[in-house]
């Protein structure tokens, strides 16, 4: 069920929302989405910000819309729209916020599985990638140490999801140009902070508090998105 959102950054708000029902599948291939007016009155906005965000998704290739009768979700799935943005060298500022954005829809999911569904043992070995602050204290360069950490701790997350597509989608970040955007990005970032912020998403992890760790996790990439 859609929410109201706030009136401030209403469209970001909207844009996530329409695009987790669409590759959480529950908006399939071929879906129409509800008309500008009807969306307008279920988020409580104009129509201003409904647009906007309809010109995203249209812009990373999963909704297409036809004059007179409406948007409707398309054959490209998310992998292929990740493609599509990522594939060429110049990759815009609009773009690598589209990025964050997914990742802060996609993540907090995951996080939220791996904790009801994950072993202790791999929960245990996840450790490894989300160490305390005490524990590297002595390493000399906190900035790799961090953007090391920082991409096997995300990357292992996900592929304790077990889920193919997850884990396909994932790589696709990686492999083309979002860890390279967040190595700059984290060039401005307090290290320790990103550190401590995965140590704690771990404990929530150990704990299984699957709430806990879908909030830390979202704030988490909140944070990094606010650098951009």
């Amino acid at each position: 069920m859609l929410k109201p959102v706030n009136h401030n950054s209403a469209s970001s708000q909207i844009y996530e929302q329409l695009l987790h029902y669409i590759i959480s599948g529950e908006w399939p291939v071929g879906t129409r989405l509800p008309s500008e007016k009807d969306l307008a009155e279920q988020f409580g906005v104009s129509r201003v910000p409904i647009r906007e965000a309809l010109q995203r998704l249209r812009a990373i290739g999963v909704v297409r819309s036809l004059q007179g009768s409406g948007s409707f979700v398309c054959g490209n799935s998310p992998l292929e729209a990740m493609e599509t943005i990522l594939s060429c060298n110049a990759v815009s500022h609009e773009q690598i916020v589209d990025l964050l954005e997914f990742r802060k829809i996609f993540e907090p999911y995951c996080v939220h599985k791996v904790a009801e569904t994950a072993t202790n043992q791999q929960l245990f070995e996840l450790e490894k990638y989300a160490p305390s602050l005490e524990s590297i204290k002595d390493q000399n360069d906190i900035r790799t140490v961090t953007f090391e950490m920082d991409i096997a701790f995300h990357r292992n997350i996900v592929l304790l999801t077990n889920n193919s597509l997850f884990i396909s989608l994932y790589e696709v970040i990686s492999n083309l140009r979002l860890s390279h955007i967040e190595y700059f990005v984290g060039l401005r970032m307090d290290h320790e902070r990103i550190l401590e912020e995965h140590h704690e998403i771990y404990r929530a992890l150990i704990c299984r508090d699957a709430q806990l760790a879908e909030k830390l996790m979202y704030d988490h990439l909140t944070r990094v998105s606010n650098f951009m």
